[in-house]
């Protein structure tokens, strides 16, 4: 059963323009896709862990020279 079906319950909580401006702001910079689950995500884990996928691969590349001069170095001490 999908999760939509599972929830059938409303939860409504009163906000200012102001609050409502910020949720909208945290939603869209989360890369979620859907406001429900952003919210529950918030209430449940009480943070959205956002990653910049570019910064990610960026640091990957950096790692991957000295990581492949290790294993080699490794092979080598094994023979």
């Amino acid at each position: 059963m999908k999760d939509e079906k599972k929830r059938t319950l409303y939860l409504k909580v009163r906000v200012s323009p102001e609050e409502i401006a910020a949720i909208k702001k945290k939603f869209e910079n989360s890369g979620m896709n859907s406001l429900s689950g952003f919210v529950r995500s918030m209430i449940f884990d009480g943070y959205i862990a956002q990653v910049n996928k570019n910064e990610l691969k960026e640091f990957g590349d950096k790692l991957w020279r000295p990581l492949m001069f290790l294993q080699t170095k490794v092979a080598q001490l094994k023979h």
